[in-house]
């Protein structure tokens, strides 16, 4: 893999690695999201899974080999409680915790993060300056990209208890399902304890499709534009739209995270394209070619979804339903 690197040497006192844990067949585009990670040099990815891929990963990009059970066992060491993971989806739940879990691999680091595989990085460090780092021990908010100051009192941090807050021994059996990592969870945690946190809206979230379409692309927390593309570009990725009198403006954004978006692989070679959109179709070299209105919504724009999909999605939904009510009655008390 070609590797290529942001203009800006490191000058931060802040040494930083970013965590994921994926199971299963890694997504097709994960030369693009690894070529990304590249772009960004000082700082370094763990990728725990069952599948590593088939391809040479860059330099900062170390995936470790393991399974569920064995990931199990690692938790309920470090944090003292059972752990049960019956489904990839539980360890969205589990994400506070790795800095205690994979204390080993992170030593070293003065911040850990934790992270998704559906997401175009961009210039990270560019939205991560010491002044930030210096002062909040949890920096920014989302599951996606939330990163905490890596010493063993922090790291413990999500063993404290909030109101209306779920406590980590639920979370980790799994007999508690509310979200952990992000708003309801962690972040009441931190708030109720006065524990200083950093958020500032500088991301791309991308909308999910319903179930009969395929929505275009619009973020979640910044102003949408009747055209507009996302894109990443020689290690920064932006959102641009489109100006009345003939324009396009470059908004730079630290990444895009595009979930429960079934996005095929490129259909270029990732290594060497100096850029590319994201869009509902996918991914397209783009080497920020000025584009009208109409070529921009070519590439971003709502279509439907074939109705074998549609059928499957339903099927799904139902299923998911009946195991949710199969837990919540497991999960009730038995009268005598």
């Amino acid at each position: 893999m070609q590797v290529a690197s942001n203009d800006a040497p490191l000058t931060s006192r802040h040494r930083i690695a970013l965590v994921v844990c994926y199971f299963g067949k890694l997504p097709p585009y994960i030369r693009l999201v690894f070529r990304s990670a590249a772009f960004n040099p000082t700082i370094d990815w763990f990728v725990f899974g069952d599948q590593p891929p088939d391809f040479e990963p860059p330099p900062n990009v170390n995936f470790i080999v393991t399974s569920i059970p064995e990931l199990e066992k690692t938790m309920a060491r470090a944090c003292g409680t059972p752990v049960r993971i019956e489904h990839v989806i539980d360890l969205t739940r589990l994400k506070p915790t790795y800095g205690l879990c994979f204390e080993t691999h992170l030593k070293g680091y003065g911040f850990w993060g934790h992270v998704d595989l559906d997401m175009i990085y961009g210039d990270l460090r560019a939205f991560l300056p010491d002044d930030v780092l210096d002062h909040y021990p949890r920096v920014y908010c989302r599951g996606h990209l939330s990163l905490f100051r890596n010493t063993p009192e922090v790291n413990r941090y999500f063993m404290l208890h909030a109101p209306g807050a779920p406590g980590y021994e639920g979370i980790l059996a799994n007999q508690d399902r509310r979200q952990f990592d992000e708003w309801p969870g962690i972040w009441k945690i931190f708030r109720y304890h006065r524990i200083p946190q950093y958020h500032k809206e500088v991301i791309a979230d991308i909308k999910p499709p319903n179930l009969k379409t395929i929505t275009r692309f619009e973020a979640e927390e910044l102003q949408n534009y009747p055209s507009q593309i996302f894109y990443w570009h020689q290690g920064k990725t932006f959102q641009a739209y489109y100006h009345r009198e003939g324009g396009l403006f470059d908004h730079e954004i630290a990444y895009v995270h595009f979930q429960k978006r079934d996005l095929e692989g490129p259909d270029f070679d990732p290594d060497t394209a100096r850029g590319f959109t994201i869009g509902p179709g996918g991914f397209t070299p783009y080497d920020r070619e000025n584009l009208s209105p109409e070529e921009m919504n070519l590439l971003n724009s709502d279509r439907p979804r074939p109705w074998r999909d549609v059928l499957r999605r339903r099927i799904d939904r139902v299923k998911r339903k009946i195991k949710k009510l199969r837990n919540r009655n497991n999960l009730q008390p038995r009268s005598k």
